[in-house]
């Protein structure tokens, strides 16, 4: 994945609607985006996610890389 894409998927971490942190959090599970910024945004997402889905695939996609 080239840095430009990376960039865009990092941010959708951080989105405002729930579907596209859910999203966010299966690509980077299937891609195996093993990159810091991504590790770092499914863990902020398992320590600060109030949805509960969400947060369940922020856990499956860190196990995944």
């Amino acid at each position: 994945m080239t840095a430009k894409l990376l960039a865009g998927c990092v941010r959708c971490f951080d989105d405002k609607f729930a579907a596209v942190r859910a999203e966010a959090c299966t690509a980077a599970s299937r891609r195996r985006l093993r990159d810091n910024r991504v590790i770092s945004g499914l863990s902020r997402l398992i320590g600060d996610e109030l949805i509960h889905c969400v947060k369940a695939l922020a856990v499956q996609g860190l196990s995944a890389l």
